[in-house]
């Protein structure tokens, strides 16, 4: 199975501020990406999966996260519930 490729992207910032920061450079780039994952999940940039995966979590643990935090998981709204909901009826019928 191949690797698969990654990209790094480097964040600097000055040592007097890295140093005030209670959280250790592992813990700060983990809430990074954390922070990140859920900003891409916003703006519809990735789908849940995709932004755990991100993020270094399970789908199930980022949906914790999401939570815990109060960020919504679905962005869905009533026309896209109504929807969903004429197309399975359509389903069910047999029509396409």
């Amino acid at each position: 199975m191949a690797v698969p490729e990654t990209h790094q992207i480097v964040i600097t910032m000055p040592d007097d501020l890295a140093d005030s920061l209670p959280e250790s450079d592992a813990d700060l780039q983990r809430e990074i990406k954390q922070y990140l994952a859920v900003k891409f999940f916003q703006q519809s940039a990735m789908t849940i999966g995709q932004a755990a995966k991100f993020a270094g979590l399970s789908k199930t643990e980022f949906e914790t996260y999401l939570s815990v935090n109060q960020f919504p998981i679905s962005f869905l709204n009533f026309t896209d519930i109504n929807a969903d909901l004429k197309k399975l009826a359509r389903v069910k019928r047999g029509e396409n």
